[in-house]
């Protein structure tokens, strides 16, 4: 009974069938060999803390004009 509500947990999320095609496919090793992130994981002190809230900043702005295109918008 428990392997099969295993089987069953596992069918229905999505987390296992990304797991399982980006590691059959390469795209996982791909990702942690890339020039990129060797950048990203380099950066130190307030260079870190840069990145992450201005890039978290720019998101936030793009989804919002993105989403006011469609008459949706996240703050009144």
């Amino acid at each position: 009974m428990i392997k099969f509500l295993k089987l069953l947990s596992d069918i229905v999320d999505p987390n296992y069938w990304a797991s399982k095609i980006s590691k059959k496919s390469g795209l996982e090793e791909k990702a942690r060999s890339s020039k990129f992130r060797k950048w990203e994981a380099g950066l130190t002190g307030w260079k870190h803390w840069a990145w992450q809230i201005g890039g978290g900043i720019l998101f936030f702005i793009i989804i919002t004009k993105f989403s006011s295109i469609y008459c949706f918008t996240l703050i009144r």
